[in-house]
């Protein structure tokens, strides 16, 4: 299930909690991240949310990277 993030503070936590017992959360925000879904709430989380973890995951890869070259 998608939301839009606009329309208020009450409408993004109205979306959270759907998603928070939704069955298919995971999927759908692995989705949104897989394809940078780049407005809505997707599996609990905003798009600048969404956006800090592609930017974590990059760094966590880029760290691995850089560790296995210096071994």
């Amino acid at each position: 299930m998608w939301f839009a993030e606009n329309g208020g503070t009450d409408r993004l936590e109205n979306a959270r909690r759907i998603c928070e017992t939704c069955p298919v959360q995971q999927a759908c925000l692995q989705h949104a991240l897989n394809n940078n879904e780049p407005h809505g709430m997707w599996g609990g989380k905003t798009s600048r949310q969404r956006k800090a973890i592609r930017h974590n995951e990059h760094e966590r890869r880029r760290q691995l990277k850089a560790q296995r070259e210096a071994s």
